[in-house]
């Protein structure tokens, strides 16, 4: 992805933060279950995971971290 004047790697972390207190992540999640053969018993099971939530309070992101959250445009 290019950024600026700068190419960011994939799996390269992006978002720093210079002070932080307090940070939450949550999910919903939701089990599935795939049923059949003697009994109706389940054979498979899997979660399925959607609305990542992230919270932060007291937070100090860096301007960079900020400028792609906000897909701002950056000059140098």
């Amino acid at each position: 992805m290019q950024f600026g004047s700068r190419y960011i790697e994939a799996e390269e972390p992006v978002l720093y933060f210079e002070n932080i207190s307090m940070a939450l992540i949550s999910e919903k999640n939701n089990t599935i279950m795939a049923r059949g053969g003697w009994a109706n018993m389940p054979r498979v099971i899997w979660e399925d995971r959607s609305e990542v939530s992230f919270t932060m309070s007291e937070g100090v992101m860096s301007a960079i971290s900020m400028s792609i959250l906000l897909s701002a445009n950056v000059t140098t």
